[in-house]
């Protein structure tokens, strides 16, 4: 088996979504192949892991700044920032209307595979330019 860096997670208590910062570090660690030893939550119990020879590596997914990036790097550590790369697709429902409409579908069909009302599936029409169709007669 490869040799995987010792490493520590540091939770940033201060910092927004403290379950969210493990959850992606741990991610990165398994990603990057670290292997976890402790979680801290202050950047100065993990120099003193790094003074101490335990780790050799701290994941965290907020930048400490670069002061706390400095004094672990004195120390002889590697500071890693996980970042989240998932990127998410959002359309609004009036763009996913203008598509469906585009593609041939009614405003009936419309309404009901958006769930909402067929009135307000002609006002997003509307609004895009688009005249409501004429009814075959």
């Amino acid at each position: 088996m490869p040799h995987r860096l010792p490493a520590a997670i540091l939770i940033q208590r201060d910092k927004p979504h403290p379950a969210k910062q493990e959850a992606v570090c741990l991610e990165f660690a398994t990603i990057h192949r670290f292997r976890i030893l402790f979680l801290c939550h202050h950047w100065r119990g993990c120099i003193g892991l790094v003074l101490d020879g335990v780790i050799q590596a701290i994941i965290t997914a907020v930048d400490p700044g670069d002061d706390v990036v400095a004094a672990v790097e004195e120390a002889g550590g590697t500071v890693c920032i996980a970042r989240v790369t998932q990127v998410r697709v959002r359309r609004e429902v009036s763009q996913l209307v203008v598509r469906m409409h585009n593609r041939g579908i009614d405003t009936q069909e419309i309404s009901q595979i958006l769930q909402v009302n067929s009135g307000d599936v002609r006002g997003s029409l509307r609004r895009a330019g688009i005249r409501p169709r004429e009814s075959p007669e």
